[in-house]
């Protein structure tokens, strides 16, 4: 893997969705979670870069306001601290 020219990406790997998991809502892959989790270890461990995108919405009726406890990243997907994150609404 070229490091110069391959990125992981990582979009919206937030709590809602194992919320909804937890609700019963049906995941083509209830696993995702812990399979990017996965992911991102090999990808930071080969020092390829990680870069993390979020959604976030600030207008009432939302699915994710900044506030909600279901809008944070999940541990496993969660950014290291040297990787950018950017959000969208």
């Amino acid at each position: 893997m070229d490091k110069d020219t391959t990125a992981l990406i990582v979009i919206d790997l937030q709590e809602a969705m194992r919320a909804d998991r937890d609700k019963g809502f049906p995941w083509p892959n209830p696993n995702a979670p812990e399979t990017a989790g996965r992911l991102l270890a090999a990808f930071r461990a080969a020092g390829v870069p990680v870069i993390h995108g979020q959604s976030t919405a600030a207008a009432p009726g939302q699915r994710f306001p900044p506030d909600n406890p279901t809008a944070p990243a999940t541990p496993a997907g969660a950014p290291a601290a040297a990787e950018p994150s950017t959000v969208r609404a």
